[in-house]
């Protein structure tokens, strides 16, 4: 029966089925078909592909990811009814797709990075409203290809202003600072490229404390504090310690209800006190 099907067709649907069900061997044997594009370009009522399903929910083999684009490179921009790509799916904390197969996308079709769906959300915006653990190596990827996503705007608000938003949400990640320091670089500098930053002065506390009309949350400025600590007795161009700038948006920053902010406010006062000794 087997052997009848694949030399007597099968239905447009049958690679996406497979798909649903992770069948890996036999979505190989299908795009190993003669008449392969005509499986890979079957799309669903809501405009997804066969890419589109391998990258939302699943983690697909590299290979298979990696044949199905090579059968019509064109599919990695495709857009489903909601203006998704599937890099979209594959950067989103729902999805389950590695890191290299979003690179392999990304090296393909660097473009995808720009691409906006129906809500003007970028695929760093998805990346972003969920919270994952690999959340900072996507990230870099994103913003090494395109930098200026991090100025985009989605319903008001840029990716950076929105990892703000969410940072008392964050429970998976394993180095929340990582990701917030890419978007501040590329909100400052416009790359996260070291090299291209290697001869600008570069002093993260600081340029938090000078994001304009984005409240800073409490917990984010006490975490910086403790992971950056050197940071605080350091001056910028302007001769301001952070806690003159600290001091210069007091009504912008979220005082938490649960909390004593004392220890933020008394952490760059002791290390203003230290500097002014030597």
């Amino acid at each position: 029966m087997g052997l009848i099907r694949y030399f007597f067709g099968v239905k447009d649907d049958a690679l996406i089925q497979a798909v649903y069900q992770e069948r890996w061997d036999t979505i190989r044997v299908l795009l190993n078909r003669t008449d392969a594009l005509r499986l890979i370009r079957y799309k669903e009522p809501s405009g997804k592909s066969a890419l589109h399903e391998t990258a939302c929910e699943r983690d697909p083999p590299l290979d298979i990811v990696q044949q199905l684009i090579n059968l019509d490179s064109s599919q990695i921009a495709w857009q489903s009814k909601h203006g998704m790509t599937p890099l979209h799916y594959a950067c989103s904390g729902d999805a389950r797709t590695s890191d290299e197969v979003v690179m392999l996308m990304l090296s393909l079709a660097p473009h995808t990075a720009a691409i906006s769906d129906n809500c003007g959300y970028l695929p760093l915006h998805w990346a972003i409203d969920y919270d994952s653990e690999r959340l900072a190596s996507i990230v870099r990827r994103l913003l090494t290809v395109h930098p200026t996503a991090v100025y985009a705007e989605a319903l008001g608000r840029n990716p950076l202003s929105r990892f703000i938003d969410r940072w008392g949400q964050l429970r998976k990640q394993s180095n929340p600072i990582e990701t917030f320091v890419l978007l501040l670089k590329a909100h400052v500098h416009g790359t996260v490229d070291e090299k291209a930053t290697l001869s600008q002065e570069w002093h993260p506390i600081h340029e938090a404390l000078k994001i304009k009309n984005i409240t800073m949350p409490s917990k984010l400025l006490r975490v910086l504090v403790d992971t950056m600590h050197s940071e605080c007795v350091q001056i910028d161009e302007g001769r301001n310690f952070p806690l003159h700038l600290l001091c210069a948006r007091v009504p912008l920053f979220d005082s938490d209800s649960n909390s004593d902010d004392s220890d933020s406010y008394s952490k760059f006062r002791d290390n203003d006190e230290i500097e002014s000794n030597y």
